[in-house]
């Protein structure tokens, strides 16, 4: 007898959000294997976060830096 771990029974109130979406995750992927399609997906939206986190980070650190006389040509 198997228990799908991602389904909560008794839920209390603070966690009736997070649950939900657990849910939701779990009934759109019952079956427990993602196809080759929803890999790439997954794979691009994190490289796209990723390279978002090191662009913000890239500018936050020069902003930081950056003396007056940086911006001279």
């Amino acid at each position: 007898m198997s228990r799908n771990m991602c389904t909560t029974l008794v839920v209390p109130s603070r966690y009736i959000m997070p649950a939900t979406r657990l849910n939701r995750i779990a009934r759109y992927n019952e079956g427990g294997i993602m196809n080759n399609d929803e890999m790439d997906a997954a794979l691009m939206v994190f490289v796209n976060c990723l390279g978002a986190v090191i662009m913000i980070s890239v500018v936050g650190f020069h902003y930081l830096t950056a003396k007056p006389k940086d911006a001279e040509l």
